[in-house]
């Protein structure tokens, strides 16, 4: 009875350190910032109306700018005022890591961005890298390297 207390103990004090959360460890948000560094992050949405899509492609430049470019589809639009929706829209700003929780070989993680754009808006945004795909502001997300910025 002695020898299986300690190990009931023993379990009981891993399956509660499994089900914590892991905490971001020193160095995370430096790691995060530099692997952001030159990055494009494009997502796509397919809308209600047939043929309508939403894309988007945030390009993190490696001098904490971003440029964000989002594009609107939408082939059958029934309007009477005759004016349609620009189909494409720019927005440029600065980035940096405000949280990052790291994986121990640094491919996978959640990053929660700060931004600022030109114009002075302000917000948070969150990128993860998962076994399974990258997501940017929850949507399933494309992730390739860039040097045009």
């Amino acid at each position: 009875m002695t020898r299986i207390l300690p190990t009931v103990v023993a379990a009981v004090v891993i399956a509660a350190l499994a089900a914590a959360p892991a905490s971001a460890r020193p160095g995370d948000k430096r790691a995060a910032t530099k692997l952001l560094r030159g990055s494009v992050w494009s997502t796509h949405q397919s809308g209600n109306v047939t043929g309508a899509s939403l894309d988007r492609t945030v390009t993190l430049c490696r001098d904490n700018t971003y440029v964000l470019v989002s594009s609107f589809l939408a082939p059958i639009i029934e309007d009477d005022s005759g004016v349609l929706p620009d189909p494409e829209t720019r927005v440029t700003g600065t980035w940096k890591v405000k949280r990052a929780k790291l994986s121990k070989n640094r491919r996978f993680g959640t990053v929660r961005v700060a931004y600022r754009t030109d114009a002075g808006e302000r917000g948070t945004v969150v990128l993860a890298a998962t076994r399974r795909g990258a997501t940017f502001a929850g949507e399933p997300a494309i992730v390739s390297r860039t040097d045009t910025c």
